[in-house]
């Protein structure tokens, strides 16, 4: 769930769904915490985990890239007070486009002539994400946005998310332990999806009877090269991606015409 969005990390839109998930039993997955939280990330963790710890069954997860991206005539920056949302304010927003800062003059102009173009506003902090990836069952997600044509740009989540990881958190900074990165970024999932459908008990792990999907890299040399304004660039020291155990990255460029990957639907009651 996308929780209901309060000024500067207000706890009240996470209080509902969370006494929602206690009351009916069910498992609740709590998107973006860190760029929901905001500078309350730490409080927002604390409530899951007093709820856990009373028996409810809640996960969550943080992007690795701190901008938030999405429409321009989205209905926060419509109908809502987004600059105080999220203590920003023109100047902190880029057009996706072009990359350009925008200023309210040309805020309003792209806003009228262009309603469907994409933003990226940047108001997530660093330490917002640390602290949200420390948390044990934290998982790392792409939030990837659609990105059917090439020739549109989008947010760099969408090439950059995970060889950010490995490479800033895990080699750069020592943030995160390999096997815990990983962890987060395959395994925890597999294990939370594995509610809906007994197909994730063979994800997210390398062994005997589980799935070939399987990520070859390099971890000297893997980086996100996924930028604001050039989101496509693939990443650095990645040389081969298996799918089913077909290869579909080799040398570090995608094999034209192979797709072995397979929707996964829900188990039959």
């Amino acid at each position: 769930m996308h929780v209901r969005r309060g000024y500067t990390g207000d706890i009240a839109g996470l209080i509902e769904v969370v006494d929602l998930a206690k009351e009916t039993k069910a498992p609740l997955f709590v998107v973006h915490i860190t760029h929901n939280a905001m500078g309350k990330v730490s409080e927002w963790l604390e409530i899951i985990d007093d709820a856990n710890d009373g028996g409810a069954n809640i996960a969550t997860e943080t992007l690795s890239y701190a901008a938030g991206g999405t429409s321009i005539s989205a209905d926060v920056f419509r109908n809502r007070d987004w600059q105080g949302m999220f203590d920003i304010t023109y100047e902190d927003v880029q057009w996706v486009t072009t990359g350009e800062w925008l200023t309210e003059e040309t805020w309003n102009k792209y806003a009228s002539e262009q309603p469907g173009g994409a933003v990226n506003h940047h108001y997530v902090k660093e330490d917002w994400i640390e602290t949200a990836l420390k948390w044990p069952r934290m998982m790392v997600a792409t939030d990837a946005l659609p990105a059917v044509d090439l020739r549109v740009k989008t947010n760099p989540n969408v090439a950059g998310t995970f060889s950010r990881v490995l490479g800033h958190y895990v080699r750069d900074t020592g943030l995160l332990t390999l096997s815990d990165a990983l962890a987060r970024m395959s395994l925890h999932q597999a294990q939370w999806l594995s509610q809906s459908s007994s197909s994730f008990d063979k994800k997210g792990r390398i062994q005997l009877g589980a799935d070939a999907d399987i990520v070859i890299f390099d971890p000297i040399k893997v980086q996100a090269n996924a930028a604001y304004g050039d989101p496509y660039q693939p990443p650095s020291g990645i040389p081969y991606v298996v799918v089913a155990g077909q290869i579909v990255v080799k040398n570090s460029v995608v094999v034209a015409g192979v797709y072995p990957g397979k929707r996964i639907l829900g188990d039959t009651k």
